[in-house]
């Protein structure tokens, strides 16, 4: 009798093939194949089988709408839980599994309703405006979420109307 002692490393999922059994599982297994040694004995073969999971990470993130998370080559723009498997990924040669619960903001919008007189200006982000209509100014990052803060202005400039225009009936 011919002992073979065999110390394999496979993947969940996958199998190893003795005398066309197939194991799957951890542990020791035994295959005896009659007449199988060169010898013309039988053959015995210690199989010490470990099997692998593989690995999942699972994480959280969160990007600003117009951008992308990238996970091995695949950009993800939209709010979900996405999923992506990296073959032979972790240490051990198995799969790892990504989990990316992923949150797209979008930016936050403020509008403003601002009258002045002619001649004064209103600052937004060191510009000023001092011309009645809508005005837009986006501050990259300028939101509390990280994204960008747009802020909406309707300026209304108000001209002084001179004195010598008013007229007025204090009596009759």
């Amino acid at each position: 009798t011919v002992t073979n002692n065999l110390d394999i490393q496979i993947c969940t999922g996958e199998s190893y093939m003795i005398n066309n059994v197939a194991y799957s599982t951890t542990g020791l297994h035994t295959e005896i194949i009659t007449d199988g040694a060169s010898n013309g004995c039988d053959s015995i073969i210690a199989l010490v089988l470990n099997v692998d999971d593989e690995v999942t990470n699972e994480f959280d993130a969160e990007i600003c709408a117009g951008e992308s998370y990238v996970i091995n080559g695949v950009a993800y723009n939209t709010t979900d839980t996405h999923t992506e498997t990296l073959i032979d990924g972790n240490s051990n040669g198995c799969d790892s599994i990504i989990i990316l619960n992923l949150t797209v903001n979008d930016p936050v919008t403020n509008n403003l309703d601002v009258d002045i007189c002619n001649g004064e200006a209103y600052a937004i982000n060191n510009v000023n405006y001092n011309i009645s209509g809508l005005h837009t100014e986006t501050i990259p990052n300028g939101a509390s979420n990280g994204c960008d803060s747009i802020i909406v202005l309707d300026l209304l400039v108000y001209n002084p109307v001179p004195l010598s225009e008013v007229s007025s009936t204090l009596c009759d």
